[in-house]
């Protein structure tokens, strides 16, 4: 599962605290220690929600993204790679539909939150945006995604629906096609299964987690990709989290307090829940590996209206099973800059290291599922130390 908090996540306040003596002139700091938490390393105010799950959380702070702008990034983050372009299937793909092993989900890979059409793949099933109301299907809870349509479609239709898909898909495939429309033939049979499973699985039940109606939306995804996952209706889940909600460039303070409270709170209740629940291959948490992550950081300066602009570095945290959790790794120096670190601990190196790239994420989360990063244009680095032990 990736999830992408848009905008842009402050690591001061989350995964690299730091004091005024640890940071350059002009730059953000805390105000005291008190406001840094124990979670076996040092973290930030706002991880309190989830300062108890850091045992199962590893942290890699200063990963470059080579890029200091929103659309940019938000390609790379659904490939987790730099060197992407738009129709570049995402990694959730990849994981979904080519790594090995039996496919037991109807879905290789879901797409939740109001994803950009610059991410959209040939595999692509989800919400997306929409001209002219960008992003109503994340703050607004009268909008409706994929999801909630099927929820509301009777079953005797969706039914009718996949019986039609499949008949399409029988008269295209008798007659001459490109690769492409062999393709979209292959995605409308990948519908038509899920219409059809729709009738078999328990449905979707949400539940209020906020009474702001933005926050609950969190809640929304969040729940439907745990029932998603017991349900075995999807193997990879791609969730963005808001439109630009972390693009804090005024008031950066009280914005990043805002939204990472709405997230970090919800997701420490997610977390539990995938721990609770489980389908055919034991607990939701023992299958599940969870990255998060922005498309792209903050600076560590605050600008005059008391706001953070882009910073070409980010956080990302890993959660779940294979993963070396209560981890801290990365370093970074007085201006929140990447230095660099080792390749067999992932700690500052005094001699030579190396400064860890997006594209070491993407290729270390697919060796983790079995595949070969190079087969499918992935060339970082191998995070080895991320292993769990």
């Amino acid at each position: 599962m990736i999830i992408h908090l848009h905008g842009g996540i402050d690591a001061l306040l989350t995964t690299d605290p730091k004091l005024s003596k640890d940071v350059a002139p002009k730059y953000d700091f805390l105000a005291d220690s008190s406001q840094i938490l124990d979670a076996g390393f040092p973290i930030g105010p706002h991880f309190a929600p989830i300062q108890a799950k850091m045992n199962r959380i590893a942290v890699l702070n200063g990963v470059a993204v080579q890029t200091a702008n929103h659309p940019t990034g938000d390609v790379q983050t659904a490939g987790l790679r730099t060197k992407v372009a738009v129709g570049t299937p995402p990694i959730v793909d990849l994981l979904g539909w080519s790594s090995p092993g039996p496919l037991r989900q109807t879905l290789g890979s879901a797409y939740l939150g109001a994803m950009s059409f610059d991410c959209y793949s040939g595999a692509f099933f989800g919400n997306k945006d929409r001209p002219g109301d960008l992003g109503e299907v994340d703050h607004d809870p009268t909008q409706k995604g994929t999801f909630e349509y099927l929820d509301e479609t009777p079953h005797e239709d969706l039914l009718r629906m996949a019986k039609a898909m499949r008949s399409h898909r029988g008269s295209a495939k008798r007659a001459s096609l490109t690769d492409q429309r062999l393709l979209d033939l292959t995605n409308v049979e990948r519908a038509a299964a899920v219409f059809e499973r729709y009738v078999q699985i328990d449905p979707f039940k949400r539940q209020s987690w906020s009474e702001d109606p933005k926050a609950d939306n969190i809640a929304r995804n969040l729940q439907r990709t745990a029932w998603l996952l017991e349900q075995d209706l999807a193997k990879a889940v791609f969730l963005r989290i808001g439109i630009s909600e972390w693009d804090s460039h005024w008031n950066n303070a009280k914005v990043q307090e805002k939204w990472n409270g709405a997230f970090f709170n919800m997701f420490s209740r997610f977390l539990a829940g995938l721990e609770a629940r489980s389908n055919g291959g034991g607990t939701l948490a023992d299958q599940t590996v969870i990255v998060v992550l922005s498309e792209i950081g903050r600076n560590g300066m605050i600008n005059d209206a008391m706001g953070k602009d882009h910073f070409p570095e980010i956080p990302v945290l890993f959660y779940g099973k294979g993963v070396r959790g209560g981890s801290l790794f990365g370093a970074t120096g007085t201006r929140m800059e990447a230095l660099p670190i080792s390749p067999l601990d992932g700690k500052r190196a005094t001699t030579g290291g190396f400064l860890p790239l997006l594209d070491d994420v993407g290729t270390t989360l697919l060796r983790w599922a079995g595949m070969d990063p190079p087969t499918f244009g992935y060339h970082g680095r191998d995070l080895r130390f991320l292993d769990a032990v």
